[in-house]
Protein backbone atom coordinates (compact mmCIF):
# COMPACT_ATOMS: atom_id res chain seq x y z
CA UNK A 1 0.00 0.00 0.00
CA UNK A 2 2.95 2.12 0.80
CA UNK A 3 3.93 2.92 -3.03
CA UNK A 4 0.24 3.76 -4.55
CA UNK A 5 0.27 6.30 -1.30
CA UNK A 6 3.17 7.66 -1.85
CA UNK A 7 3.04 7.97 -5.23
CA UNK A 8 0.13 10.07 -5.41
CA UNK A 9 1.09 12.51 -2.28
CA UNK A 10 1.73 15.31 -4.64
CA UNK A 11 -1.63 14.79 -6.03
CA UNK A 12 -3.28 14.27 -2.46
CA UNK A 13 -1.55 17.60 -1.98
CA UNK A 14 -3.35 19.46 -4.45
CA UNK A 15 -6.39 17.41 -3.91
CA UNK A 16 -6.76 15.73 -7.02
CA UNK A 17 -5.88 12.53 -5.68
CA UNK A 18 -5.42 10.57 -9.03
CA UNK A 19 -8.28 8.55 -8.78
CA UNK A 20 -7.77 7.52 -5.29
CA UNK A 21 -9.81 7.52 -2.45
CA UNK A 22 -8.96 10.56 -0.34
CA UNK A 23 -10.38 8.84 2.65
CA UNK A 24 -7.83 5.65 1.84
CA UNK A 25 -5.08 8.35 1.81
CA UNK A 26 -6.34 9.75 5.33
CA UNK A 27 -6.27 6.21 6.93
CA UNK A 28 -3.13 5.22 5.61
CA UNK A 29 -1.40 8.71 6.63
CA UNK A 30 -2.84 8.12 10.31
CA UNK A 31 -1.40 4.77 10.26
CA UNK A 32 1.81 5.18 8.89
CA UNK A 33 4.53 7.27 9.88
CA UNK A 34 6.71 7.02 7.41
CA UNK A 35 4.17 8.10 5.02
CA UNK A 36 2.95 10.70 7.02
CA UNK A 37 6.78 12.09 7.81
CA UNK A 38 6.54 12.57 3.33
CA UNK A 39 4.28 13.89 3.25
CA UNK A 40 5.01 16.80 5.95
CA UNK A 41 8.41 16.63 4.06
CA UNK A 42 6.57 17.89 0.57
CA UNK A 43 4.15 20.23 2.36
CA UNK A 44 7.40 21.91 3.89
CA UNK A 45 8.76 21.86 0.79
CA UNK A 46 6.24 23.30 -1.22
CA UNK A 47 5.99 26.66 1.43
CA UNK A 48 9.32 26.81 0.93
CA UNK A 49 8.64 26.80 -2.99
CA UNK A 50 5.48 29.16 -2.35
CA UNK A 51 7.87 31.99 -0.45
CA UNK A 52 10.58 32.14 -3.07
CA UNK A 53 7.69 32.88 -5.56
CA UNK A 54 6.36 35.90 -3.45
CA UNK A 55 9.88 37.20 -2.83
CA UNK A 56 10.55 40.37 -4.57
CA UNK A 57 12.78 39.79 -7.27
CA UNK A 58 15.65 42.40 -6.34
CA UNK A 59 15.71 40.62 -2.62
CA UNK A 60 17.53 37.91 -4.65
CA UNK A 61 20.33 40.42 -5.76
CA UNK A 62 22.84 40.43 -3.45
CA UNK A 63 23.85 44.19 -2.02
CA UNK A 64 26.94 46.00 -3.23
CA UNK A 65 30.16 45.14 -2.16
CA UNK A 66 28.72 41.78 -1.12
Amino acid sequence: MHQPIKEGLEEYLRGAGKGTNPREFDAHLAACQSCAQELRLLEAQALWLRSLQDSPADSAEPRPGF
